[in-house]
């Protein structure tokens, strides 16, 4: 939702509104695997908070779930990978199947 206010004649502010706080409006589910300092392994998620909290908010999967809230994702599985190998990758994504 955008809002835009008319201040005076020639400005204007727009404030965009977001849901990234939480999913559960979309129906789809998404599977991702990324590098995190998180324990290794699959992690169920419909909120941002709870991928920061699993996370940390500077990780690059932390970031993934944020896009796919912002996407309308519903529930996210994420698999945290500790480096980024192809077996690593490889037996994330068999797991996640």
């Amino acid at each position: 939702m955008s809002i835009v206010y008319h201040e005076r004649p020639g400005v204007y502010s727009d404030y965009t509104v977001s849901r990234v706080t939480a999913s559960g409006g979309g129906r789809k589910t998404v599977g991702m695997v990324g590098v995190s300092p998180a324990q290794a392994g699959l992690y169920t998620l419909t909120a941002y908070h709870d991928a920061v909290a699993a996370f940390g908010a500077d990780s690059s999967l932390c970031r993934m779930v944020r896009h796919a809230i912002l996407a309308g994702a519903g529930k996210i599985l994420a698999y945290s990978v500790p480096e980024a190998t192809e077996t690593a990758y490889s037996d994330a994504i068999s797991a996640l199947l």
